[in-house]
């Protein structure tokens, strides 16, 4: 991808390389630690109702996504990082919330 305005290439490989090194370790960071006050955020900003189908893109390891499924919305994160994929797969699993959640990598 080449940034135009910056005058260079980035592919973007930074956040894949990041992602899986970390993994849930991500959201042991202090600015992850917001996430029901951001969700109740996007609740209230965008008016979201149980059953509302959200698009999170680039969500790491579902913190939003995964919290909004707990809420009754219908979830589907995308992110680059196969780890923080497999790690939001197993909490949603771990919470049944399948029915309301669903990760998918991109295809290369």
């Amino acid at each position: 991808m080449k940034n135009t305005q910056a005058g260079f290439e980035y592919s973007g490989d930074y956040y894949e390389a990041i992602g899986d090194f970390m993994r849930e370790q991500y959201l042991k960071y202090g600015f992850a630690q917001g996430t029901m006050q951001e969700a109740d955020f996007l609740m209230e900003l965008m008016n979201l109702q149980e059953g509302t189908r959200i698009l999170d893109i680039g969500c790491g390891p579902g913190r939003h996504s995964l919290e909004l499924a707990r809420r009754g919305i219908s979830t589907v994160g995308v992110d680059i990082s196969a780890e923080f994929i497999r790690h939001a797969n197993r909490e949603a699993a771990k919470e049944e919330l399948q029915q309301y959640f669903r990760w998918r990598m991109p295809a290369s």
